[in-house]
C-alpha cells in the first residue's frame, strides 16, 4: 500500500447536530474530488461467507467490544485475506511518543485513541512521507479515499485544523465546523474529509469541508472498527462490488 489519495462520492443519510444531542436526520451528498480520478473496478469473489456477520462479532455475543478488541479483529481479518496489506502496517507507538505529542497538541488523547495507537502507528516511513500533501497514509484501508493516521499526520492535522479560541468558526460554538476536542484518526490526502474521535465523550465524527460536520457518528472508535470488520468480511463473501482481495490486498474500483 502507497501514499493515499481522496475522492469523493454520493454519500448516505447522515445524522448530526451539536456535541450533546444528535440533530435532525438530514440527506447529505458529497462533491466528486476535481483533483482525483477513479481506478478500474475488479469486481467478485466467493469465499462461501455470504450473507454472515464477521466472526468476531459473533463471539462476543451481546456483549460490546472494547476498541482493543474490534481492532484485533480488523486486524485477523486483513491478516486472513490481505496478508500482503496486512505485512505493510507499522508496529506500535510508544507511550514517550504519545506524551510528547500530547505536548505539543496541547490536549489529551482519549483513551480509546492511546489503546489503538499503542497497537499500530500507522505512519509512512519517514523516507516514503511526503511533505506536499497534507496526510499520508497507507492506501486501500480502511477504503479507496481515505486512510487512517499514525501519530505524526494526525498531529499535523490537528495543527491544521484547531484554532485559538477552541472552535472554528468563532461565532458559533454550539454548531462548529471542528472544535479543539477532536482530534482526526483518518483523513484523505487533503484533508478535506475524515473521522475524528472526540476527547470528551470518545463518539466518532465526520467532516468534510464546506459542510456542517457529522458528531456522534458511532457511539465509540471499537464501534466504528467493527462497521470496519463487517466490511472486511463483505468483501471477502463478495457481497462488496467495489472491492475484492486479489494476491493478498485488497483492491477497490
Amino acid at each position: 500500500m502507497k501514499v493515499a489519495g481522496g475522492h469523493f462520492t454520493e454519500g448516505p443519510t447522515l445524522r448530526f447536530g451539536t456535541e450533546d444531542e444528535r440533530g435532525e436526520e438530514w440527506n447529505t451528498r458529497s462533491n466528486y474530488h476535481p483533483c482525483k480520478v477513479l481506478r478500474p473496478v475488479l469486481l467478485n469473489l466467493s469465499s462461501g461467507v455470504v450473507g454472515r456477520r464477521h466472526p468476531c462479532r459473533e463471539d462476543r455475543g451481546q456483549r460490546a467490544m472494547s476498541v482493543a478488541e474490534s481492532w484485533s479483529c480488523v486486524m485477523s481479518l486483513l491478516r486472513e485475506h490481505a496478508p500482503a496489506d496486512h505485512a505493510d502496517l507499522p508496529g506500535p507507538a510508544t507511550e514517550q511518543m504519545l506524551t510528547a505529542a500530547e505536548e505539543r497538541m496541547g490536549v489529551s488523547l482519549h483513551g480509546d485513541l492511546r489503546t489503538w495507537l499503542l497497537r499500530n502507528n500507522l505512519d509512512l516511513p519517514e523516507e516514503d512521507f511526503d511533505d506536499d500533501v497534507m496526510c499520508c497514509g497507507f492506501d486501500g484501508f480502511p477504503d479507496e479515499g481515505s486512510f487512517f493516521l499514525g501519530i505524526r499526520a494526525m498531529e499535523r492535522l490537528y495543527a491544521n485544523r484547531s484554532t485559538s479560541c477552541g472552535f472554528d468558526p468563532p461565532d458559533q460554538p454550539d454548531y462548529p465546523f471542528w472544535r479543539n476536542e477532536w482530534i482526526p484518526f483518518l483523513s484523505d490526502q487533503d484533508g478535506w474529509r475524515g473521522k475524528f474521535i472526540d476527547v470528551r465523550d470518545g463518539r466518532v465524527g465526520s467532516w468534510f469541508v464546506g459542510e456542517i460536520t457529522v458528531t456522534g457518528e458511532y457511539e465509540s472508535m471499537a464501534q466504528y472498527f467493527d462497521s470496519v470488520a463487517e466490511t472486511l468480511t463483505k468483501i471477502a463473501g463478495g457481497s462488496f462490488p467495489v472491492c475484492r482481495f486479489t494476491e493478498g490486498r485488497l483492491v477497490w474500483s
